[in-house]
């Protein structure tokens, strides 16, 4: 009761009162007497109980060495104290209970994907995608060399910047590096798929039919043109494939030559 402030409870010796009220308030040295009631006091106001002569029913000594009568609570206290860990035993009492901490959920942002179709383009000088084509998650690099892109009549063709996507197809995924620019629809550059002029192989070939362009390893051109003769030859030239040609008017049917 003391220890929970409650002192008007306490009948019987008012000196045992105010002993409780001073060590209470750490006034421990205005308490006369028994020495070995302060440190008990001392202790048991510090929750060290298991220390007072090892008895562990400690509040009957307190009470006796402070003059205060202990009610009865035996039947009452007796499951509390059986499960009651003090804190000299904590490092050693028996564990009921184990729960592992929880882990922290993997946060796994999903990859967005758009759909979209790109022409092979002989003419186009670089790979050419609209910014507002990309994925939302892409990361695009800005333009920071001020150049731009000519349309074929000459016009401006503004350049924001590059950037490098993943392309799946059926046949599997490949890598694309593109520039970003005002285009109606996403190109691929010939001269980019098949590498640099100056590379002694090629990165890949490509090739076109009446029906379809394919991607092809580098030197499967090579092996053909030992087997056929081309029809036309274009050149590279930079980023073009261009051939020299003169050009006549196309005679009618019938008309002299």
């Amino acid at each position: 009761m003391a220890l929970e402030g409650d002192f008007a409870s306490i009948d019987g010796d008012s000196r045992a009162v105010e002993k409780i009220s001073m060590a209470l308030e750490g006034d421990f040295a205005s308490i006369d007497g028994d020495s070995r009631a302060v440190e008990k006091i001392s202790m048991a106001l510090e929750g060290d109980f298991a220390s007072i002569d090892g008895d562990s029913h400690w509040p009957a000594e307190l009470a006796d060495l402070l003059g205060v009568p202990l009610p009865d609570t035996s039947d009452e206290d007796s499951d509390a104290d059986d499960l009651a860990v003090r804190p000299d035993d904590a490092d050693t009492a028996p564990i009921s209970c184990v729960m592992e901490e929880e882990e922290e959920p993997l946060i796994a942002s999903a990859v967005e994907k758009v759909k979209i179709q790109v022409a092979m383009d002989s003419a186009a000088v670089d790979n050419v995608v609209h910014p507002n084509s990309l994925p939302g998650d892409a990361e695009p690099a800005p333009n920071r060399t001020g150049r731009h892109f000519v349309g074929a009549q000459g016009g401006h063709i503004e350049k924001y910047g590059s950037v490098d996507t993943k392309l799946e197809t059926d046949l599997g995924a490949i890598g694309c590096h593109w520039q970003l620019a005002d285009v109606t629809r996403p190109l691929h550059s010939v001269a980019k798929v098949t590498g640099p002029e100056d590379h002694p192989t090629g990165k890949q070939d490509v090739l076109f039919t009446n029906k379809r362009c394919v991607v092809v390893p580098p030197g499967v051109v090579e092996k053909i043109l030992k087997t056929v003769k081309p029809v036309v030859e274009y050149a590279r030239t930079g980023n073009l494939y261009i051939a020299d040609m003169e050009m006549s008017s196309f005679p009618r049917q019938g008309q002299a030559v």
